[in-house]
């Protein structure tokens, strides 16, 4: 009986995981969604290019301290922890003040990307029958056009 049910079990959730996956919709975004993803990616490099500098800065002053007892511990053997977190801190603001820089990038192309986005009202036609006659009907539409 234990067994039918760790079957019947490890069935069901079998079926949910190899479910299929419902089509992506194109969606395009607006200009005030590509000011607002510009806003917040530059937010997260200043952030991150900050902070780096403030890990990197606090790494250095607690890494520079100690090289001397660094050096002279390297011949008994005797590692200062000091050193190590230095080290380890600086390289942590570094990588987060590398990994900025990217953002900065995403985030000046997202402005532009908003900043070209136009707006506009233009005239479509649609062709429309009518017993044996064909027609061409004019209507407004409004047009967003964003270089891509």
């Amino acid at each position: 009986m234990k067994k039918i049910i760790l079957l019947t079990v490890l069935m069901a959730s079998i079926v949910n995981f190899y479910g299929q996956q419902l089509p992506q919709q194109n969606v395009t975004l607006s200009q005030a969604d590509y000011l607002l993803k510009s806003e917040k990616q530059k937010k997260t490099a200043r952030i991150l290019l900050i902070g780096g500098g403030a890990f990197t800065l606090t790494g250095t002053l607690l890494g520079t301290g100690r090289v001397l007892n660094e050096i002279g511990s390297s011949f008994d053997n005797k590692h200062d922890a000091g050193f190590t977190l230095g080290v380890l801190m600086m390289g942590v603001g570094l990588a987060a003040m590398i990994t900025s820089i990217p953002l900065f990038i995403a985030s000046g192309k997202n402005k532009r990307y908003a900043e070209s986005a136009k707006t506009f009202l233009k005239m479509d036609q649609r062709i429309l029958s009518k017993g044996f006659s064909i027609h061409k009907t004019y209507y407004p539409a409004i047009a967003i056009k964003l270089p891509l």
